[in-house]
């Protein structure tokens, strides 16, 4: 969940520090469904889990741990966590909100173009790498 969220923190700033400041402010994310809407789909169902909304992951984890301490008795640790919980979603359904139903303010930088090719190590060998083209001429002067 949260290595996600970077992954499309990080892809949504496109590396430059200086093409794409400013992303470290809610209102700076809005737009970004009409933007790049498969960027801000991912950003979503990551804040989902990580508000503990059903049936993703993030609220299972949390179900379990309240679960733990209502067993075991610790009664102000589930409160607490509780109240967290809350505090943590409102401000994840906040962001998830101005993603896809803000305008962005002023002008925003071109978003950075994703790679088109695969890497490499998905990539099947061309068919010179089986031939004798690859290999280096024989030279002449013995």
């Amino acid at each position: 969940m949260t290595v996600g969220a970077f992954g499309v923190a990080a892809a949504v700033g496109g590396g430059d520090l200086a093409a794409e400041s400013g992303y470290d402010f809610i209102t700076s994310w809005a737009g970004l469904g009409s933007r790049r809407p498969f960027l801000a789909a991912a950003m979503t169902v990551f804040l989902l889990s990580m508000a503990g909304i059903p049936p993703t992951g993030g609220f299972f984890g949390k179900y379990l741990i309240f679960q733990a301490a209502v067993q075991s008795k610790q009664w102000m640790l589930a409160i607490v966590g509780s109240l967290n919980a809350v505090i943590a979603a409102y401000y994840y359904l906040s962001v998830i909100l101005t993603m896809w139903f803000k305008e962005p303010d002023g002008e925003l930088a071109a978003p950075a173009p994703l790679p088109l090719r695969s890497p490499s190590c998905c990539r099947s060998p061309s068919p010179r790498s089986f031939t004798s083209a690859s290999r280096p001429a024989p030279s002449s002067a013995c």
